[in-house]
């Protein structure tokens, strides 16, 4: 028979085995789940940099798109403010133009 000496190293080497193998299915478990967690945000910021381009895409259309708007509206109101004006005015069409020529007689300090 085996005595008591030999049973408590017998017990002693279970319990040293079995929580070595409790330490080492904790530490793979928080290995996986870092793994899981690392995977998890790598993925979220390549969404959102996805994101992020098309946002940014949108903006400069729409920023191009604001520009050609602008200069349509400035030409429109150019030529709407002169029309008003002239007819506010009552100006009429010119047909012909005679300049003046500035003679030597122009007054001098």
């Amino acid at each position: 028979m085996s005595s008591f000496k030999e049973k408590k190293d017998l017990f002693m080497k279970m319990k040293e085995g079995l929580s070595l193998r409790i330490i080492n299915r904790i530490i793979f478990f928080l290995i996986f789940m870092g793994f899981g967690v690392f995977l998890f945000g790598v993925n979220s910021l390549s969404v959102k940099g996805f994101e992020l381009g098309e946002i940014n895409k949108k903006i400069n259309d729409l920023s191009a798109e604001n520009a050609d708007l602008e200069l349509k509206i400035m030409k429109l109101q150019a030529y709407s403010k002169i029309d008003e004006k002239v007819k506010r005015l009552g100006l009429v069409k010119v047909n012909k133009i005679d300049y003046i020529a500035p003679s030597m007689g122009v007054a001098k300090r």
